[in-house]
């Protein structure tokens, strides 16, 4: 309960000062983001960052459905939802089946699906970047920092045409965060026009997945998302995944960073300074 109660007080204060209608169309886009299994180094094939936008009021209601889901007794309680640990069935799903986990998987996706406005996520290939990079030397934005302008793009539009205003929270990453204010800065700066930058809010905000429970429902999609692109790369085929089956006629809204869109950005960023993007 006690993330709860820290989840509860976070959305007030971001929404406090805001008149009833303010409060109704002020989204906040929740993020996460995966690498491959061995961390940021690119040894897997792809990059995933993905996420849920909702009102401030919806997340207020999701974040009371999450943790009933998370209060369970049977098989036991959980603190918090990790989907790494759920799909390995260790830590705190330690001794639970499959199909109690699976279980538990499939009552927070029908708790998501009930209050989000929409998804968005970015792929980027790990094996078209550095290609990219070694064309373009001068193109010197991470993959980090490439997704997250381009997901905040599309999402600003989206916001714009639904006359909303739109927050970013992300999970706390350390040293990505950083990297994701330096692309906040360079979308919002050189690649959005004014109308689309203006329904952004502020500054991306951090917040442990452990303790920000709608951090918690966009670890579980990127989880899936990577996993399932990683399965498809090693099979050859695009595999089908149960679990991102379940989130069918949630709208969507995603970017695919191959080769093609990488080689642009690498123009515009050498196009825009020969020598990189600064203030």
């Amino acid at each position: 309960m006690r993330n709860l109660e820290r989840t509860q007080d976070f959305l007030d204060v971001l929404i406090c000062g805001l008149p009833s209608k303010a409060r109704i169309n002020r989204l906040l886009l929740m993020l996460a983001a995966y690498f491959d299994d061995s961390g940021s180094d690119g040894n897997g094939p792809v990059f995933v960052l993905a996420g849920w936008a909702a009102s401030a009021e919806k997340w207020r209601s999701f974040s009371n459905a999450w943790q009933a889901v998370l209060d369970l007794e049977e098989p036991r309680r959980l603190s918090y939802f990790k989907m790494a640990e759920a799909n390995s069935r260790r830590e705190q799903f330690w001794g639970w089946s499959e199909e109690e986990r699976d279980q538990c998987v499939s009552r927070l996706i029908a708790v998501i699906k009930e209050h989000v406005s929409f998804g968005i996520h970015s792929l980027l290939w790990w094996d078209d970047y550095r290609e990219v990079r070694a064309q373009y030397p001068r193109f010197s934005l991470e993959p980090y920092e490439i997704m997250f302008a381009s997901l905040m793009i599309g999402a600003a539009y989206r916001a714009h045409t639904a006359r909303e205003r739109i927050e970013f929270i992300f999970d706390d990453q350390g040293l990505l965060g950083n990297n994701a204010a330096y692309a906040f800065d360079i979308a919002r700066q050189h690649l959005l026009p004014s109308e689309a930058a203006d329904v952004i809010a502020g500054y991306p905000i951090h917040r442990s997945d452990k303790e920000f429970l709608p951090i918690q429902a966009a670890d579980l999609y990127a989880w899936h998302l990577r996993s399932v692109c990683d399965k498809s790369v090693t099979a050859g085929t695009l595999q089908d995944s149960g679990v991102l089956s379940q989130f069918r006629g949630v709208p969507s809204t995603f970017q695919i960073l191959n080769k093609d869109e990488l080689t642009d950005w690498a123009k515009r960023f050498e196009a825009a300074n020969p020598t990189g993007w600064t203030d």
